[in-house]
């Protein structure tokens, strides 16, 4: 399996090209899938210059879990938020997926992060002790 190469989002985006719902490609919506088969019967039947089997190469799954986002080549299950059908085929897997980790959400922080005061197992309490403490 070749190297994972990483992409930002802007580079990613002119060299595949995703398909939108808007007619144009600077202010529309990237057109997204929940079903794998509504991606393929979609590319069958709006890009039909596509064979067959070539249609996966143009599919892309969008997966996340607790704070952090993967895009990668071809049809995915696992933690998928979506796929997105592109113009331009992905050639080998993993050749330009792009990752992001906005970090683990703390109720605390009421925000993603990835490490604060919060991280630590004794924190609540050593908090409670704090909070005794000021009370008497």
């Amino acid at each position: 399996m070749p190297e994972e190469i990483n992409m930002d989002w802007d580079d990613w985006f002119a060299k595949y090209q995703p398909l939108m719902i808007d007619a144009t490609m600077d202010d529309g919506d990237i057109m997204e899938f929940d079903k794998g088969q509504d991606a393929y019967e979609y590319i069958k039947e709006h890009m039909t210059s596509i064979p067959e089997d070539q249609i996966c190469k143009h599919v892309w799954t969008i997966t996340s879990g607790d704070g952090w986002g993967y895009t990668s080549t071809g049809f995915h299950v696992v933690d998928r938020q979506c796929l997105m059908v592109c113009r331009v085929p992905w050639v080998e897997e993993n050749e330009a997926c792009m990752y992001y980790d906005n970090g683990t959400w703390c109720d605390h922080c009421d925000d993603y992060v990835h490490s604060c005061k919060h991280d630590d197992d004794d924190w609540q309490d050593k908090a409670d002790l704090l909070a005794e403490k000021d009370n008497l």
